[in-house]
């Protein structure tokens, strides 16, 4: 399952005949690490049966030539919910 919480907050101000608005919005309040996409052996996205495949497929040779390690492969930060973000904002009307 997931869960975000959003949250949009204003103050009206007037300054004269000058009407306006400061805003905020908080996307992700609580800053939860939603797994959006997971691997289908494990349904998860931090962790996968190919670990324990793959090392032990290491151990049977003595050189293992890979550009990249087990652990870079199976990083995907991308299959994650965006983290926390926050925007100020100004509107005005005359």
């Amino acid at each position: 399952p997931t869960m975000n919480f959003d949250v949009k907050l204003y103050h009206n101000v007037q300054i004269g005949n000058l009407k306006g608005r400061v805003l905020m919005n908080i996307f992700n309040l609580f800053d939860r690490r939603n797994e959006n996409h997971v691997w289908t052996d494990s349904g998860r996205s931090g962790s996968s049966a190919t670990v324990a495949n793959a090392l032990l497929g290491e151990s049977q040779f003595e050189e293992v030539l890979r550009p990249n390690t087990v652990a870079d492969y199976l990083n995907h930060p991308e299959w994650y919910s965006d983290p926390r973000q926050i925007q100020f904002g100004l509107e005005f009307s005359w």
